[in-house]
Formats: structure tokens, C-alpha cells, sequence
């Protein structure tokens, strides 16, 4: 249901639905690993909706449960958007180092799955990044 509200652009709608099947998930007998895709699911809308900061704890958490779940798959796409995430609002040299350790650490997931989508989809983050940091970098020096 989320995603047809997102879908149809209906952003407060959908993150309603979400926030409210991440405290079932949370309070049931659900597996980590169920868990840990819908924050990421919670995080990307969040993010898409300009709510930075609570698309990054939502992002945060998916890594975190997906390094615990040791699904490598979804891990590699939580890290990815975790690095969108920081991408969004990227002003400092911290951030610029934290999302390309993300986005490295994706992408080598990713090939080791041998799942080229994935790759493409890191791949045009990382573009979109260099052009971002480069800025970052010339404005610092």
C-alpha cells in the first residue's frame, strides 16, 4: 500500500502506512531480515519526501539489520540508499568519504552477486556523486 501511495505522488500517505507497518513488523514474529527491507523501504520514501534526517536513522537501521541478517543482497541495497541519503545533503568531506565507502562497499557486494542491475544502479550513483563531491572538493580548496 506504501508504494501505491508513493507511486501516485501521495508522499504523507504513504509514509503513514509505512510508520505503521514498521511498529507491527518491529512488535511481531518477523525476521530480521523483513525488517530490515521495509527501513529501507521507510528510508527511501522519507528521503524522497525531504525528511533527511529520519531517511538516514531509517537507512542506518536496514544496514545494520542487513549486516545482522546476512542477506548480501539486500545489504548491498540499503548501503546504496544510506549513500543516497547522505548524497541529498552532501556539504562536507566527511560526507563525500562516507558515501563513497557505501557506495564501494554496494557495488563490490554487488558484482560478487553477479547481479548487473544492481551495478548499474550503483553505477549511476556513483556518477551523480562524483559530480556532487567534485563541488564539495573545489569549494573546500
Amino acid at each position: 500500500m506504501g508504494s501505491l501511495y508513493r507511486t501516485t505522488g501521495q508522499i504523507a500517505d504513504a509514509q503513514r502506512v509505512l510508520d505503521e507497518a514498521l511498529v507491527i513488523a518491529s512488535s511481531g514474529d518477523y525476521s530480521v531480515l523483513e525488517f530490515a527491507k521495509l527501513a529501507n523501504v521507510v528510508a527511501s520514501n522519507a528521503r524522497k519526501s525531504g525528511n533527511i534526517e529520519e531517511a538516514l536513522r531509517y537507512a542506518r537501521t536496514s544496514v545494520e539489520l542487513g549486516r545482522r541478517s546476512g542477506n548480501r543482497r539486500h545489504l548491498a541495497h540499503a548501503l546504496h540508499t544510506q549513500a543516497r541519503v547522505i548524497m541529498d545533503d552532501l556539504n562536507s568531506p566527511e560526507d563525500v568519504t562516507a558515501v563513497d565507502v557505501l557506495l564501494t562497499e554496494a557495488g563490490q557486494l554487488l558484482v560478487a552477486l553477479r547481479d548487473s542491475y544492481g551495478q548499474e544502479m550503483v553505477g549511476r550513483s556513483r556518477r551523480i556523486f562524483e559530480q556532487r563531491s567534485d563541488k564539495i572538493i573545489r569549494h573546500r580548496d
